[in-house]
């Protein structure tokens, strides 16, 4: 069994100016984060993957689809923006070098 901390115990969004925990989570046992990407336009999946390599913890990833998109809709660019959007979180995740990718990844 593996244990993790969620960083949404810091926030919403995780990157490099949360670096500086990532020591101390290592150091308390952790194996490793889960780390939200709500905004894959705008996550630091890079420098993420480099400093979890550093430190030597593992990470999965929880997602969320916004407002107005939504697999299951009746409209058509809803539907499309979820794709795309749902595309880009797998997409990050991968990058971040994540397993896993979790959460209500169909509707808001």
């Amino acid at each position: 069994m593996k244990f993790g901390i969620n960083t949404f115990i810091w926030g919403a969004h995780y990157g490099p100016s949360e670096f500086h925990r990532l020591p101390a989570i290592k150091a308390g046992g952790f194996d490793g984060i889960e780390f939200a990407v709500t905004d894959p336009k705008n996550f630091p999946a890079a420098a993420i993957r480099k400093e979890l390599e550093r430190v030597g913890l593992e990470s999965t990833a929880v997602g969320i689809v916004p407002g107005g998109l939504h697999l299951g809709s009746s409209d058509a660019a809803a539907r499309k923006g979820a794709q795309e959007h749902i595309t880009a979180c797998i997409e990050r995740t991968a990058e971040a070098g994540a397993k896993l990718l979790s959460g209500p990844m169909y509707s808001p």
